[in-house]
């Protein structure tokens, strides 16, 4: 079980994931926690990238994103 956070912007997000081979799945809310969404990363063979696909509650769209390690 891993602990998550996130800051983009202004706005700070919080989750709980899991790992499963090389997919790190995590649900995730704001700090105010009025709302929640969900994102799996598929974790590169490297370790150094993880790309993203995220959708919130009540959206009807997916989002796309790619993490790299600093």
């Amino acid at each position: 079980v891993y602990e998550v956070s996130w800051v983009i912007g202004d706005k700070s997000y919080v989750g709980t994931g899991i790992l499963t081979d090389n997919t790190l799945s995590v649900a995730y809310t704001d700090q105010a926690k009025t709302w929640f969404g969900i994102v799996s990363y598929r974790i590169s063979a490297d370790g150094r990238t993880l790309q993203g696909r995220w959708t919130g509650a009540g959206f009807t769209a997916l989002g796309d994103e790619v993490l790299t390690r600093r």
